[in-house]
């Protein structure tokens, strides 16, 4: 989550997804990665906080599967015509 000091909260999340969304206009591709530890009371809100900032880019993936995480970089990839 953004944050540093004061600067946090729905400011900062928009902020986020304005830099994002600008950054892919200039053509780069996102890919990003919501990684959390243990399940705590707040994942709901940090999950759709995340949706916010990355769109469609936002990748809920369970770390402890390489399969997974692999797939998403595929698909990226493949969007890009990286690899055939």
């Amino acid at each position: 989550m953004p944050t540093f000091l004061e600067y946090k909260g729905e400011k900062a999340i928009l902020d986020t997804a304005r830099v994002i969304k600008n950054i892919k206009k200039g053509g780069v591709n996102i890919l990003s990665y919501f990684i959390q530890g243990e399940y705590n009371s707040y994942k709901h809100d940090a999950e759709n906080n995340f949706k916010k900032m990355y769109g469609k880019d936002a990748s809920f993936i369970d770390i402890n599967n390489i399969n997974e995480i692999t797939k998403t970089l595929n698909q990226l990839l493949l969007k890009k015509n990286l690899i055939s």
